[in-house]
């Protein structure tokens, strides 16, 4: 049984927030 559109939507939206913060946090080691 798949989740619900909204579950998908804010799992989809907590994986894209995680990504952006390991990509600024790489960005600001790196300088």
């Amino acid at each position: 049984m798949a989740p619900p559109p909204l579950v998908q939507i804010e799992q989809t939206l907590l994986r894209r927030q995680v990504l952006r913060v390991e990509l600024e946090t790489l960005s600001y080691c790196k300088n």
